[in-house]
């Protein structure tokens, strides 16, 4: 896995952290503890190394529950891959650790959904300058690159098809958005902003000039 680039690490360390509006965002109680990274960087955490998430666990409905044993449970695990990890590889490693010694002498069935490589790309070239033009005028302030450790499988497929051109991905959302859970909504004044954006960018373009497959960009709103 490799390190974030000087410019990488750079640009989440100018951010600000709040500590307390994270854990107020993401629902964590005052106990709980953030793990992974030791005394790394929290953006760096979030957005550069892997993790491994119990994100489902199934016994019996709690509503049909009995003073019995249950006979067999089931539980969803997910993997989040840095850029650089080959997912084979880590496909071997969680599978092997989770059939390693299971405690009581349970059998353990095991079943792989999917897989897919993380991704990553160094926002520079012509562009992405454009882009950053646009979303200044459309938005009224500077943008800021940040990372997403969500599973977006077909952006480095479709950036080896186009010939390698890096992808831009707008997040057009904010905190009290609810991005994929209860309730998702979309700020219209957000929206709004994002349409003037795209079209600044159409304008944007024309002065780039001559440029690389890999100075091309591929965006998604």
């Amino acid at each position: 896995m490799p390190a974030p680039s000087d410019a990488a690490r750079a640009r989440f360390e100018a951010l600000p952290i709040d500590d307390a509006a994270f854990r107020a965002d993401t629902g964590l109680v005052p106990s709980a503890e953030l793990i992974g990274g030791g005394g790394t960087n929290l953006y760096e955490r979030l957005w550069y190394r892997p993790a491994v998430s119990l994100v489902g666990l199934e016994g019996m409905p709690l509503a049909e529950a009995a003073n019995n044993l249950l006979a067999e449970a089931a539980a969803r695990v997910g993997v989040r891959l840095a850029p650089g990890q080959d997912p084979g590889r880590m496909r071997k490693k969680v599978v092997g650790m989770l059939e390693a010694d299971p405690p009581w002498g349970v059998e353990v069935e095991l079943s792989v959904e999917t897989e897919a490589s993380g991704w990553s790309v160094e926002p520079d070239g012509p562009a992405f300058a454009a882009a950053e033009r646009a979303l200044e005028k459309g938005y009224g302030r500077p943008p800021v690159y940040i990372g997403c450790g969500g599973g977006i499988p077909f952006v480095g497929p479709f950036a080896e098809v186009l010939g390698g051109a890096p992808a831009l991905l707008l997040g057009l959302e904010d905190p009290i958005c609810n991005a994929h859970g209860e309730n998702e909504s979309l700020d219209l004044a957000d929206f709004l902003r994002a349409l003037r954006s795209a079209t600044i960018l159409l304008g944007e373009f024309p002065g780039v000039g001559a440029s690389t497959s890999r100075d091309n960009a591929v965006a998604r709103a």
